[in-house]
């Protein structure tokens, strides 16, 4: 008897679990859903008010194609919490660190990881400039340049060829990109 009570206790706690892990799921998809539609609006807005042509893309290493004139951007979208930075160690190889606060100055990032989903971009060829989307916002964005040295880079400088922009600054800054 002890036994069964012992077990039904344990299916409870899976039944929590499992539930609260599901939850979690859906959350994140509806995070993410919300993301890309947001993204989608104010790039179609900006290119309507421009001129430009928006093509989204689905099923490649990037997520948009803008022409302007005879140029063309080819965007991949980078997703990360606030509080963070992007350092560029080679060409195919971003890490991510967050987790700090701008209310501790000094302190490190207590996190990181390597932006994994921007290695068939950062790889590709295109015929055209390689952007990187950056939502919402980065503290920083830095390149090592040797082993010793790392430069701060802003949405005017271009690392290994590929230019970025945050969300924030996309509508007052993307004329700098052309």
């Amino acid at each position: 008897m002890n036994n069964y009570i012992l077990v039904t206790k344990y299916w409870y706690w899976l039944i929590a679990v499992g539930v609260f892990l599901l939850l979690f799921l859906i959350t994140n998809l509806a995070l993410l859903y919300y993301r890309k539609k947001k993204i989608l609006a104010n790039l179609s807005d900006f290119c309507d008010k421009k001129g430009y042509r928006l093509t989204v893309v689905k099923r490649k290493t990037y997520d948009y194609i803008i022409e302007v004139g005879e140029k063309n951007f080819f965007i991949k979208t980078a997703f990360v919490p606030l509080n963070a930075a992007i350092t560029i160690n080679s060409k195919d190889t971003w890490n991510l660190a967050y987790g700090g606060s701008k209310n501790r100055p000094g302190r490190g990032y207590s996190r990181q990881r390597y932006l994994d989903e921007l290695i068939g971009f950062l790889r590709g060829d295109f015929p055209g400039v390689k952007v990187v989307l950056i939502y919402p916002t980065i503290d920083k964005v830095q390149r090592y340049l040797n082993e010793s040295e790392i430069a701060i880079l802003t949405y005017k400088d271009a690392a290994h060829g590929i230019r970025f922009i945050t969300y924030q600054d996309w509508e007052r800054h993307f004329g700098d990109l052309i």
